[in-house]
């Protein structure tokens, strides 16, 4: 089985990057204001393996003002149009 940590993964590096007091020690990430990112990060990697295991070929996963349509590009109901016409490598 391959196992990583979390911390190794160049883009979750910063995150793991805390001090005594659990700041960021890592600039970029602290004058960014990341740490907002972070529910957003593991409830997508959440629900990446819930769909992976759940044997599904094809999952949508959209933030939670995805259903605002003056923020959408095509109506929600063209997405699965989108996932059939998709190249066989996406």
């Amino acid at each position: 089985a391959y196992e990583m940590e979390f911390s190794k993964l160049p883009w979750l590096s910063f995150y793991a990057s805390r001090d005594s007091d659990g700041h960021f020690r890592d600039k970029f990430a602290e004058e960014r204001h990341l740490e907002h990112h972070i529910g957003c990060l593991f409830a997508h990697m959440f629900q990446f393996q819930l769909a992976y295991d759940s044997g599904y070929k094809d999952t949508y996963m959209l933030e939670s003002d995805a259903w605002d349509p003056s923020l959408l590009a095509l109506p929600f109901s063209a997405y699965d149009t989108l996932v059939e016409n998709a190249p066989q490598d996406y």
